[in-house]
């Protein structure tokens, strides 16, 4: 097996010699010499507005004067639109506003949410509170009726006396 091995090296390492031709060692080492350097980038329909990236790609490479500026006419042109666009939202935004939409925008109370939790529990006691107050002022009015009675019989009582 050993032997079976070391044959099978002498022909991989052969045929690889036979591929790369008497000049084998020479396109290794011009091979190892391209991975070195840094990549080109080719741009073919995008012309790079960075620095950074134009200093890489081919096309400044070639002649950087020959390479049409960057337009800042058509970026100028889409900031205005969209700064115009925002203004006439904004209008747009304010008078359709009602006054729901402006009390909305309020920061809300700390404790809003406990008064959320609470409000069923509050309704109950809001209708048990109002049948106690009535209970009481139906108790005065009896008590107060049933006082005139007791007056108008002591006065009655105290007529008859005399």
């Amino acid at each position: 097996m050993d032997e079976s091995a070391k044959e099978r090296k002498a022909r991989l390492i052969a045929m690889r010699q036979e591929a790369e031709g008497e000049d084998g060692g020479e396109q290794a080492m011009k091979k190892a010499k391209d991975e070195t350097e840094m990549p080109v980038l080719k741009f073919r329909n995008y012309t790079p507005s960075s620095e950074n990236v134009a200093a890489v790609s081919e096309v400044y490479n070639k002649d950087p004067e020959e390479m049409p500026a960057p337009s800042t006419k058509l970026q100028d042109q889409v900031e205005m639109a969209l700064m115009d666009a925002e203004e006439q939202d904004v209008l747009m935004d304010v008078q359709n506003s009602t006054i729901e939409d402006v009390i909305n925008l309020a920061p809300r109370k700390v404790d809003w949410d406990l008064k959320r939790n609470v409000e069923e529990k509050m309704e109950i006691l809001q209708k048990k509170t109002n049948r106690a107050i009535a209970q009481l002022i139906q108790d005065r009015l009896k008590n107060q009726v049933e006082r005139e009675k007791f007056e108008a019989a002591q006065q009655m009582a105290s007529q008859a006396v005399v």
